[in-house]
């Protein structure tokens, strides 16, 4: 089998290009798989956590709480707003990795995957940051007894707790 590997790495880098071609190309390079381990893991992830709020219930929470200026935790396929960080890049993201980015300016949306939600936390505290969080009535997470701690202050038009819970 080492052979096999050596003569098609051979073969794929001696592509010569002839002058009498014209048009697209293409060139195949034969790569060493611990080279492309990383890629390759990727390629196989599945983000078992890519949900969103029913239409009815996102509604809901516009006409409450009022507009936001970029939804945190997206892909292209299920933003809430013109911009937004999505888990890897992706077109129309401003970002990956949202709690890696810059949230003390605008109002941010937020339906996290609940296993990040006390990095969310951090994040609202470490950039003064104005967040609608979306997470469930979930009252034996440590996460769910900071939230209603009073060490989070709640002014202005959009504080409010009316939204209905998940029965």
């Amino acid at each position: 089998m080492k052979s096999a590997s050596l003569f098609l790495s051979a073969v794929f880098r001696t592509e010569t290009p002839s002058p009498r071609h014209f048009g697209p190309r293409a060139r195949v390079l034969w790569v060493r798989r611990c080279d492309v381990q990383n890629a390759d893991g990727l390629s196989k992830f599945v983000d078992t956590m890519d949900f969103s709020l029913r239409p009815e219930l996102l509604a809901r929470v516009r006409s409450v709480l009022g507009v936001w200026d970029i939804d945190r935790f997206a892909a292209g396929h299920n933003t809430t707003a013109h911009r937004f960080n999505a888990l890897f890049g992706c077109a129309g993201s401003e970002g990956a990795d949202a709690p890696r980015q810059e949230w003390g300016v605008g109002v941010s949306f937020a339906l996290p995957n609940f296993h990040v939600i006390d990095e969310v936390l951090d994040v609202i505290e470490r950039d003064n940051a104005t967040a609608i969080l979306i997470v469930p009535a979930w009252l034996s997470r440590p996460w769910w007894t900071r939230i209603w701690s009073t060490a989070w202050v709640r002014a202005g038009p959009r504080a409010s707790s009316s939204l209905p819970t998940a029965s």
